[in-house]
């Protein structure tokens, strides 16, 4: 028989919203709609935030993969990092300077943000044993795939709050949300935790022979919208001299991709940039 892939399990979402009181602000609201934040914003979400991380569909997806579940491997993974300061000293430098540091306009917006990632601090996500890190247990249990939900709908989901999340990108949503990151890729790399297995990986998107390249030279990569999948830039410009472009890893159709680290939105037969041609990003309406 063939062999299925592990999937994590969790609570319905609506259980762990009821459960955890503040677990509801950090989740968009209903009203929320991707294709308009992505015309307020001058920098669309997907730029600022997971299309900067090569391989990676999803940052909410990734981590509810990684940290979601509620089996003995995930749960083990959880005891690790609540029980090495070292890791959580790492979480915390990670999140300062990929994350809090390029977004940071000034001293004060950096320290509002600093102070939930300070280990031990008043209002420190990173303080095991708290509300607020059983905050974080709970939040990445809401990124595991739903029951009645399918793996389209599921990404999707995952996308909506990624672009939710960085909207504000020093806000607690989304500092919460690259904690949990760091977390899932300490998880998958460190070789004190239970091995995840290959279809929990948290560069999910990419060719495996890809990864290590992508890391070194991660503006070389293109995010495909809407599958998410991660193809060389080169690969990009062949695939889009045809009017209908299909992703090389899923076959799916491609509205258009994102170049890693650029603002320019890639079009099928011709290249516009963000900033000039705010009616095409219209297209990402499937995101939603």
């Amino acid at each position: 028989a063939e062999r299925r892939a592990y999937m994590p399990t969790s609570p319905p979402l609506e259980e762990l919203v009821a459960k955890h009181t503040f677990l509801g602000p950090l989740l968009p609201p209903p009203a929320f709609d991707v294709p308009s934040a992505l015309r307020r914003l001058s920098l669309p979400p997907q730029l600022q935030g997971p299309a900067t991380r090569p391989g990676i569909r999803s940052e909410s997806l990734a981590v509810g993969r990684a940290l979601g579940g509620v089996d003995k491997a995930t749960a083990e993974r959880w005891r690790i990092i609540a029980g090495r300061p070292d890791l959580l000293e790492s979480t915390a430098r990670a999140v300062q300077s990929v994350h809090i540091l390029p977004f940071a306009g000034n001293r004060a917006s950096s320290r509002r943000a600093t102070r939930f990632i300070v280990p031990n601090g008043h209002r420190s996500l990173l303080k095991p044993d708290t509300p607020r890190w059983a905050l974080l247990t709970a939040l990445a249990r809401c990124f595991v795939r739903q029951q009645d939900e399918g793996e389209r709908e599921h990404l999707a989901r995952c996308c909506r709050f990624d672009a939710w999340a960085y909207q504000a990108p020093l806000d607690k949503p989304a500092i919460a949300l690259v904690i949990l990151l760091m977390m899932a890729c300490y998880a998958e790399t460190e070789p004190e935790f239970p091995p995840l297995e290959l279809s929990l990986r948290v560069r999910d998107g990419i060719r495996p022979e890809d990864d290590s390249h992508a890391s070194r030279d991660p503006t070389a990569y293109c995010l495909m919208e809407n599958c998410r999948h991660w193809v060389r830039r080169m690969e990009v410009d062949q695939l889009f001299a045809h009017p209908h472009p299909c992703c090389p890893l899923c076959g799916g159709a491609v509205s258009f991709a994102w170049q890693c680290g650029a603002t320019e939105v890639i079009f099928p037969t011709r290249r516009s940039s963000a900033a000039e041609d705010g009616g095409n990003q219209d297209e990402s309406q499937e995101l939603a």
